[in-house]
């Protein structure tokens, strides 16, 4: 990935992928770790309409 900005824009990318990755592979129930708190308050949220940073929305669109 190219141009990525930030740290969160990196875990960002990293989240979807391995989103990508773990359903290509059909696998379930699976756990991510980091230690980045704000992507995990923002997926854990009920409401995932605002994220920390409004650049990586399209990242965790496909994150289910």
């Amino acid at each position: 990935m190219t141009g990525a900005t930030s740290v969160l824009m990196a875990e960002a990318v990293a989240i979807a992928l391995a989103t990508i990755v773990t359903d290509r592979l059909n696998l379930q129930q699976i756990h991510f770790l980091s230690d980045n708190q704000q992507p995990v308050q923002f997926l854990n949220a009920v409401d995932q309409e605002n994220p920390p940073d409004w650049r990586i929305k399209h990242f965790y669109s496909s994150v289910h």
